[in-house]
């Protein structure tokens, strides 16, 4: 039979059980919930009634609902067949179908209810039959904790009815743990700016969701975060005080205004959560000892100093009676933080790569903290989850953890840089942690498939599977990051790499489109599903004739192209643009079916982004350029010194005109803090470092028209840059641009740098001459993209490290 997760113990019997036409559902007191939701299931329950009495004639009923103590157990089983031993008692259950009823056995709520979910997809199953196989299952979970954590923060954010969606196929996998992860998308009375206009979660909606939960057996246990991953919040100037420094990620660990500020959140936020755990989060802290903590850290170490601030953390959570639940990066990373905290604090151990063992599960048994183990979907900055990296993954973490004696599991999805995954795909990751956490032996993945199509999509059709499978292996050779990219970035990876994905991307997209539309014949299969496989065959289609147009620009890169030339390849261009604006009309459609609105506007933004890029090069071409010159060319520059350590540097260009501008720009990227003037007025401030969230990324980078701070004859462009990280150069990269006269200014060893201690970034400090020498260009990590100021694109720092070809 296909169920989802599979059952323990599963023994078919010789007979069937004909159908009835209506049904009479006798069931135990504490069980009329689950009674009244079967009956519902149903629809055609000739009679409900409440078994309470020894006397009562139980063949009188179809299905029976009862309470496994010992008469019901020997109604059921004369012969002492059935037995319910200790392992089943908490959320366990006894199904028996047996030629003229159906018995439905449990010790608790939880129990029956799964029961029942088991009941109905065998019923669904055998939907066209007027007869169901016999068979006993006796199942029971092998963890108390099988959950599912769902980034919200930082782009989709469910529409209600998308959210009890969820909970409702969370349910049917037998998951009873729904981790919302929220950042700054909860609605404060006393901060209304924190989440606005991103969809935010109201205190009415997240009881309403809890409330729908419970009925599924779901708790809801809120991921809030209480020290790193504070940047959506810390970016907006009244919260940066909060900040360990500004532009920082987490908060200030050493300030009392911090435990002020945390507690005013905590006690509006954790009352409106009935559940008896709360994850305060707390990963990926490294912000901690580079600003306002220095000198602490520098004086008692950077456990000590984590360990401090989840104490505070603790205090305020504990006045709510909350259980604290936290993740266990920072903890690895320094590990004498575990005498500090409490043995009932619960680590949740993440992990999202590919290990062998996973030896952090062997740490945490050894600390004898109870831990849950916590692998990926593998669907962040994908077009496509990569399937088999996170089949591995869950099935790895989730070995180790059973062996060293981990206490539950939390499949975490996430959606970093804006959320442009579609978070509907991340069903079968969820499906497979559950598959595992209720029966960690369960290891046919050719089954488990055969199993989860059916009861997700009702499709017994393999051409389900061999899309999945063909979508999968196109996120091997291209992610969603480079699909927001700049098309004509030239790329470093070696060319048998990229000629490969040219090749191999077209086929395998247009491989999925035919069987997608093979698939659409299937009477009953959910078509809005396919939309969105669908969607993604065409993003993979379009990245492989983007590529493609590339090797012929490369062809052609030492060569005048002719007018021939300029025409096919500006067609190929058109046809891009075409089918961009096509995937841009259908991603919003999608994400409007399952999404609110808000925050959509950030991907549509970067495909625009996207479609003007091509724009611009379908120009360039027309006039003889078919360079792949999409990078950004000034440099990050800094004042020469061979310490690794500069907090602070001034950078300086004078610039001679002959005449006003018509326009002029001026951009600046730094890491973490810079102030730009011209002529010795304030131009504006960057603050902001590297995060996964869209809203941060997009401030990295700041320009401004600045043709009114101009004059004729000498011009003097003045950058101040502070940098907050330990062995780091201040370094400042800018780009100067005007128009009539046309001038374009790079940040290069051409300019001037002199050092600077000054903490006031905001005011401009005079330099003595004797002080200034000529910059230095220092190493840049990241892949930016060059700007095109009169189409209204500055520059942007891509969403990934290493260049695409």
């Amino acid at each position: 039979m296909k169920i989802i997760p599979k059952p323990r113990i599963f023994n078919n019997k010789e007979h069937h059980l004909i159908k009835p036409s209506t049904f009479t559902i006798g069931f135990s007191p504490m069980f009329q919930s689950q009674a009244e939701q079967l009956s519902k299931l149903f629809g055609n329950t000739k009679k409900l009634e409440i078994i309470d009495s020894l006397e009562t004639d139980m063949r009188q009923y179809s299905i029976l609902l009862l309470i496994a103590e010992e008469k019901n157990l020997q109604y059921c089983s004369p012969d002492g067949n059935i037995k319910f031993n200790t392992a089943l008692h908490n959320e366990g259950y006894i199904l028996d179908i047996q030629k003229d009823q159906i018995i439905l056995l449990a010790k608790s709520n939880a129990g029956m209810f799964y029961g029942i979910s088991t009941l109905q997809q065998i019923f669904q199953q055998y939907s066209s039959s007027d007869k169901i196989p016999g068979t006993i299952i006796k199942d029971w979970p092998y963890f108390s904790i099988r959950g599912v954590s769902d980034d919200i923060s930082r782009g989709q954010v469910s529409t209600l009815e998308n959210f009890k969606t969820i909970l409702d196929r969370l349910a049917q996998f037998k998951i009873n743990v729904y981790m919302p992860y929220l950042e700054d998308m909860f609605q404060f009375k006393a901060f209304p700016q924190i989440g606005s206009n991103r969809g935010a979660l109201s205190a009415k909606e997240c009881r309403e969701l809890q409330d729908y939960a419970k009925a599924l057996n779901i708790q809801i246990i809120p991921v809030f975060q209480t020290l790193g991953h504070f940047e959506n919040i810390l970016i907006q100037p009244e919260f940066i005080e909060h900040a360990e420094y500004p532009g920082a990620s987490s908060l200030n660990a050493v300030s009392p205004k911090t435990y002020k500020f945390l507690e005013t959140l905590l006690d509006e936020f954790l009352p409106v959560f009935d559940s008896a755990y709360i994850n305060i989060g707390a990963d990926e802290s490294w912000d901690i000892g580079h600003g306002a903590s220095r000198e602490k850290t520098e004086k008692h170490g950077n456990a000590k100093v984590h360990a401090d601030h989840y104490l505070k953390v603790f205090e305020l959570v504990k006045k709510h009676n909350k259980q604290i639940m936290m993740y266990g990066d920072i903890i690895l990373d320094y590990p004498e933080i575990l005498q500090y905290i409490p043995d009932n604090v619960i680590i949740v151990d993440w992990h999202y790569d590919l290990q062998s063992p996973y030896s952090s599960t062997e740490i945490f048994k050894k600390s004898g903290k109870p831990f849950i183990v916590s692998p990926g979907t593998q669907s962040w900055s994908r077009i496509f989850p990569d399937l088999t990296h996170a089949r591995t993954n869950i099935a790895g973490i989730i070995k180790d953890g059973h062996e060293n004696n981990t206490i539950g599991v939390i499949n975490s999805a996430w959606g970093d840089f804006g959320g442009g995954n579609m978070r509907e795909l991340n069903t079968y990751p969820f499906a497979y942690g559950a598959e595992l956490s209720w029966n960690p032996d369960s290891n046919d993945i050719a089954d488990f498939e055969d199993r989860f199509f059916y009861q997700f999509l009702h499709c017994e059709d393999p051409g389900i599977a061999s899309v999945y499978h063909l979508l999968s292996s196109c996120s091997d050779y291209y992610d969603l990051n480079h699909f927001f990219g700049h098309p004509f970035y030239p790329g470093q990876r070696d060319k048998q790499h990229f000629l490969k994905r040219a090749n191999e991307l077209p086929l395998l997209a247009k491989q999925a489109q035919k069987e997608i539309k093979q698939l659409r014949k299937e009477i009953g299969l959910d078509t809005s599903h396919l939309d969105i496989l669908n969607l993604c065959a065409r993003m993979y289609e379009w990245v492989g004739i983007l590529y493609n147009l590339r090797i012929d620009l490369q062809k052609l890169k030492l060569h005048i192209p002719d007018r021939e030339q300029k025409l096919a390849l500006s067609d190929q261009m058109n046809l891009l643009i075409e089918k961009l604006t096509e995937i841009k009309t259908d991603y919003k459609t999608i994400w409007l079916t399952y999404n609110k609105k808000d925050n959509l506007h950030r991907i549509l933004t970067l495909m625009e982004r996207v479609e003007k890029e091509i724009k611009i090069k379908q120009q360039e071409i027309m006039q003889g350029n078919v360079q792949l010159n999409g990078n950004l060319e000034s440099r990050f520059i800094s004042f020469p010194s061979k310490d690794e350590s500069i907090p602070g540097v001034v950078l300086q260009k004078r610039i001679l005109l002959d005449e006003l501008p018509k326009t002029a720009w001026i951009q600046i990227i730094a890491e973490t803090h810079a102030a730009v003037w011209i002529n010795g007025n304030l131009v504006g401030t960057a603050v902001a470092s590297r995060t996964l969230s869209a809203i941060v990324e997009a401030e990295r980078v700041k320009y401004w028209r600045v043709e009114d701070y101009l004059q004729k004859g000498e011009n003097i462009i003045t950058v101040q840059v502070k940098q907050y990280k330990k062995e780091t150069k201040a370094a400042g990269n800018i780009w100067f641009e005007c128009e009539e006269p046309n001038l374009i200014i790079q940040s290069n060893e051409s300019w001037k740098a002199a050092l600077t201690q000054q903490t006031d970034i905001n005011e401009i400090q005079v330099i003595d001459e004797s002080a200034w020498q000529p910059a230095e260009a220092v190493f840049n990590p990241w892949i930016i993209s060059r700007p095109y100021f009169k189409h209204g694109l500055s520059s942007r720092i891509e969403f990934y490290r290493q260049p695409p070809v």
